[in-house]
């Protein structure tokens, strides 16, 4: 039975309603707001849902990790609310602790929702002080749906046409990587295949010929 492939992770792009052109990224210990760069993996985040298995939060909404492309941490949440996110090794051959999951809001105008921590679903990421230029810090707060600066859209930065010709997806961290890891089995052993199939085939071929310019 042939087994069906899995998808490679898709590197996300994340964003408020108050400056599209501004993506979160990792800088030092710190999540923050710069100027969007398709090409700056640090600014490129894997939503992770597989490792979280099928959590949800209080109103059913599915539970997920944000892994960041470059540093192969996760965002985490932390207790109190107007202090900056955190950032910590992530592992999805794990149990993902709790402090680690979020869950993402009603869909608002234009694709926006609030992403929540998963324990509490009344905090939610910010971009702090509410100025959102480049530098600004992401951290947690209590929910403000109508507020610009606390409404995020996730959006794949690669689209569905070129990512299956991207090459800079292999550099996937270690960590999500692991779920793809069968595909490179089976390719070998389609390689070790040919050779056999030739010493197979090798003997009817040579007769063939042989008929061919000697006839019958």
């Amino acid at each position: 039975m042939q087994r069906e492939e899995p998808a490679s992770p898709i590197p996300m792009r994340i964003f408020c309603k108050a400056n599209t052109g501004l993506n979160m990224a990792v800088r030092g210990d710190e999540v923050l707001l710069v100027n969007a760069d398709s090409n700056d993996k640090s600014q490129h985040w894997f939503q992770d849902c597989d490792a979280v298995g099928k959590v949800t939060d209080d109103t059913g909404r599915r539970a997920f990790a944000l892994v960041n492309r470059t540093t192969g941490q996760a965002m985490v949440n932390v207790r109190d609310e107007d202090v900056p996110v955190r950032l910590l090794p992530y592992s999805g051959h794990v149990a993902v602790p709790i402090s680690m999951l979020w869950s993402q809001g009603v869909q608002l105008d234009g694709g926006f929702t609030e992403v929540r921590t998963l324990k509490d679903i009344s905090l939610t990421l910010n971009g702090l002080n509410g100025y959102v230029k480049q530098g600004t810090v992401i951290g947690i707060y209590s929910s403000e749906p109508h507020s610009p600066h606390a409404i995020w859209r996730i959006d794949p930065i690669h689209t569905p046409t070129n990512m299956s010709h991207d090459r800079s997806l292999l550099d996937v961290p270690d960590v999500l990587r692991f779920r793809c890891s069968w595909d490179h089995a089976f390719l070998r052993q389609q390689v070790q295949l040919i050779p056999r199939l030739w010493y197979l085939f090798m003997p009817l071929w040579s007769l063939d010929q042989t008929l061919l310019f000697t006839g019958p």
